[in-house]
């Protein structure tokens, strides 16, 4: 089934999509998982990126799409990086006027979920 279309600016959404991708396998050990899923829910185009890696924990996901942040398992696993890719990510939804949500749970996987308004139909 073909999913519905958004607008958008196609080198910034595949920089979201790239960098939610990237950052699922970097922190997903090998033999783990990462996956992308796509859907249409009331108006507007989801997709999610989950992995079963790492986890990100609670205490930094208030925080997490602030510039600069790293989170206590990156750090700890000394996981190269600037801090700088979720705010950009962030940014960009945004400026889609979508939305990004995450849930994750620690040795158990994250997924980032991001929201985008369909393209309005044509009028004649």
């Amino acid at each position: 089934k073909e999913l519905p279309r958004t607008e958008g600016d196609p080198r910034r959404l595949e920089r979201v999509l790239n960098n939610l991708l990237s950052n699922a396998v970097k922190f997903t050990p090998e033999g783990g998982s990462v996956e992308v899923a796509a859907w249409q829910d009331d108006g507007h185009l989801k997709v999610s990126v989950t992995d079963t890696g790492v986890g990100i924990p609670a205490e930094d996901l208030p925080d997490l799409f602030q510039p600069f942040h790293r989170g206590r398992n990156v750090t700890k696993q000394a996981i190269e990086g600037t801090g700088l890719g979720l705010t950009i990510v962030k940014a960009l939804v945004e400026a889609h006027r979508g939305t990004i949500e995450v849930e994750s749970e620690l040795e158990k996987g994250t997924t980032f979920e991001l929201t985008l308004p369909l393209r309005e139909p044509a009028t004649k």
